[in-house]
């Protein structure tokens, strides 16, 4: 069963899983519908459906409850859920209630729980890179690289358009001779797929096929480590590998090198006394050679932002959008504005917003917010009365005593403008506003406004 099942999701025949799931179900014995029921519960998890994936997990336990299998499936799904704590209390658990069978086959086991009850992500990595020996290489070679070293050079000049005064940008990244070399013969190996527009990921894990050979060839020459256009696949690559504890143990760790690897190739070039986050240097996303530089960092940030870093999402963010990549591409400032009011940082959601005026309800409704919790009342209603012309269904939603979930446009996208728009801030901001008791002055604004004589 184990090795059809492996064998099917490596071919990509999710139909005959299924059938097997269903075969197996129906006429397994208790051993092996706990066994079907947890691969189930793995398939469930990994689509999101997590009720559905515990209801399945319930029923694995309650057919075969001393299954040492369980263990690890609990723990893991609890990771995979974001709910670190639980898995680490769960791991500790099982630690002990397996360490009680005094059965020697299981130390192994014992040991691997107690180490991800004490370091739940490390554990897991330990985990993915003992069922893929190149993966546990990848780990290996990253741990032993050498720091991050400056090899490209690159112009710089002024940028007098800007409306926040001369900024210096950058030309494209050039490598130096050696590296350079070394990139080609990278490329010869590597199945390099950049992704299209501001997409952060390419889903190719065939790289994977001859990683015997991308890894020779880093592990010969560690300079690749310090290629922008390395770290960018390599990054990708890690997040084609759908395994617990990689995303934390190695995506991130090699998307925090490629930022490091782009800020001090930027400090190289930077204007004395112009310090700071990647300097005052701009490498905008429209310069086909930054992109490789900025993807990573983008990926970074995406991932802090669906982990819950939020500290780290918010420097990543304002790196980018204040200094690297002022067009924002990837549309980050959303994300910043909503993180800077989750924290309160009402003097950056204003700096945010003035930075993009007339851009989206986000910045506008969340200047209101950070006006009225300054204290500038006026000022706030102003702001408040200006939103509602521009953006009518965020500000009407907004302020119903009891709004109704609304269901994605249809088609790519957000409508602009639309209820679905409105209901996107509506569903993380509206708390905010109640927290700031902002709700009924806003309605008593409005109200105000609407009867006031002409």
């Amino acid at each position: 069963f184990s090795t059809l099942m492996d064998s099917w999701l490596a071919l990509g025949k999710p139909g005959k899983r299924d059938r097997l799931l269903g075969e197996l179900l129906m006429r397994g014995d208790r051993p092996l519908k706990s066994d079907a029921l947890q691969r189930r519960t793995t398939m469930l998890a990994d689509r999101g459906f997590y009720e559905a994936a515990w209801l399945c997990f319930k029923e694995a336990s309650e057919l075969n409850p001393n299954d040492p299998a369980l263990s690890f499936l609990e723990v893991t799904t609890l990771l995979s859920e974001g709910r670190t704590l639980e898995a680490q209390t769960r791991a500790q658990w099982w630690a002990d209630f397996l360490g009680r069978q005094r059965d020697p086959q299981l130390n192994d086991a014992i040991a691997m729980l107690r180490k991800m009850a004490s370091d739940p992500h490390g554990g897991m990595m330990n985990v993915a890179a003992s069922a893929n020996a190149d993966l546990q290489r990848l780990h290996t070679l990253f741990m032993a690289a050498p720091p991050p070293a400056v090899h490209h050079s690159f112009d710089v000049f002024p940028k007098d358009n800007e409306p926040h005064g001369t900024q210096l940008l950058a030309s494209d990244f050039v490598p130096d001779a050696g590296l350079a070399r070394l990139e080609q013969r990278w490329s010869e190996v590597f199945e390099q797929a950049k992704p299209s527009l501001t997409t952060v990921q390419n889903g190719a894990d065939e790289v994977w096929d001859n990683a015997i050979e991308w890894l020779e060839l880093l592990e010969k020459h560690p300079t690749l480590w310090c290629s922008f256009d390395v770290l960018d696949d390599l990054v990708m690559a890690a997040d084609t590998v759908h395994l617990a504890g990689v995303q934390q143990r190695l995506l991130v760790p090699l998307a925090e090198r490629a930022a490091e690897q782009l800020r001090i190739t930027l400090e190289s070039r930077e204007p004395a006394g112009k310090s700071g986050a990647g300097g005052a240097v701009q490498c905008p996303w429209g310069v086909m050679s930054h992109r490789t530089a900025l993807r990573p960092v983008a990926h970074l940030a995406f991932v802090c932002a669906e982990t819950g870093n939020w500290q780290r999402f918010m420097e990543l963010a304002h790196w980018l959008v204040f200094e690297l990549n002022p067009h924002d591409n990837h549309g980050f400032r959303d994300g910043l504005s909503r993180a800077y009011v989750r924290f309160g940082r009402w003097d950056d959601v204003l700096a945010l917003s003035a930075r993009y005026p007339d851009d989206m309800p986000t910045l506008a409704l969340n200047a209101v917010l950070a006006t009225f919790a300054l204290g500038q009342h006026a000022e706030a209603g102003r702001l408040l009365k200006l939103a509602q012309k521009v953006y009518p269904a965020a500000v009407k939603m907004l302020l119903e005593k009891a709004p109704k979930p609304v269901k994605p446009d249809g088609g790519p996208g957000v409508l602009l403008g639309g209820k679905y728009e409105a209901w996107l801030y509506l569903s993380t901001m509206r708390e905010f506003w109640e927290r700031q008791q902002a709700l009924d002055w806003a309605r008593e604004t409005l109200k105000t406004s609407r009867t006031k004589p002409v």
